[in-house]
């Protein structure tokens, strides 16, 4: 018997092998002016710090344990012609209160002073976006918690002397920076934004008619300063720039009887906010 191969199969092969050649030559000549679409996101937070132990009854009485300090958060997103939009978002731990002085016992014994409340953690966002294709975007927000609260002075009867409260941390620092390059005609918009934590509390003195010492109250924590790092938008061929920063410092805590209030947090540009945008020529 005499077996006769057609030699369809092998010239329809070849049309595969003509359409895949095909298919992936426009693949590499047009991806490249496809619109990234893509959003890179990071997002960090710093653990909040645990309160001090609160102090045992005795004669005096024991006094409260410092708060620990607040976790830092750094994030940072920043990419180059993979992303369309970045966000970091960073927010720093609370700080720890200091815990309550102990009772004084038995009756004519000091109370323990207040523990020391700590400092928040510090926060640090940075997104940057380099572009060639399309519309670009960037939002970096640093947040952090407020100072722990000074713990109250431990209770006092008879001669007793109540104990002192003890002093507040301090609010975090935070940082916020922002850019978009578009090498493009696609626009450019950056956000950053940075608050500084607040002070804490100052802590009371303690409690109960115990007439010895001159028990004092605790200072509060000041205002944690913010700051604008590198905050700038540029689009080289006539994209529009839209660029925002906004910076808060944290508020200074409040204290009560001799204590002294916080004072507020600073504000600081480390950079020129700086906006770019190059029209195109006409001919």
């Amino acid at each position: 018997m005499k077996v006769v191969f057609s030699d369809s199969s092998a010239k329809k092969a070849s049309k595969r092998r003509t359409l895949i050649s095909y298919s992936i030559s426009l693949v590499l000549t047009f991806a490249p002016c496809y619109q990234p679409v893509w959003a890179g996101t990071d997002n960090q937070s710093g653990t909040a710090g645990t309160a001090g132990a609160t102090g045992a009854l005795g004669n005096p009485g024991i006094a409260g344990g410092n708060g620990a300090v607040g976790g830092d958060a750094t994030a940072n997103s920043s990419t180059t012609n993979t992303d369309a939009s970045n966000t970091a978002n960073a927010n720093g731990g609370g700080g720890g209160r200091g815990g309550n002085g102990g009772q004084g016992s038995p009756t004519n014994s000091n109370g323990g002073n207040g523990g020391d409340g700590a400092k928040a953690g510090d926060a640090s966002a940075t997104a940057d976006i380099t572009i060639a294709t399309g519309n670009g975007s960037a939002t970096a927000t640093a947040n952090t918690g407020t100072g722990g609260a000074g713990g109250a002075g431990g209770y006092a009867a008879g001669t007793g002397a109540p104990g002192d409260g003890g002093d507040a941390g301090d609010g975090g620092d935070t940082i916020a920076s922002a850019q978009v390059v578009n090498s493009g005609s696609g626009a450019a918009t950056v956000n950053a934004t940075a608050n500084g934590g607040n002070g804490g509390a100052g802590g009371a003195i303690g409690s109960g008619a115990g007439t010895g010492g001159a028990p004092t109250a605790g200072n509060a924590g000041n205002g944690g300063a913010a700051i604008l790092g590198a905050v700038s938008g540029s689009s080289a061929s006539g994209g529009v720039v839209t660029v925002n920063g906004t910076a808060r410092g944290g508020s200074g805590g409040s204290a009560t009887g001799t204590g002294n209030a916080g004072d507020g947090g600073v504000v600081t540009f480390t950079a020129a906010t700086t906006v770019q945008r190059v029209r195109r020529a006409h001919h």
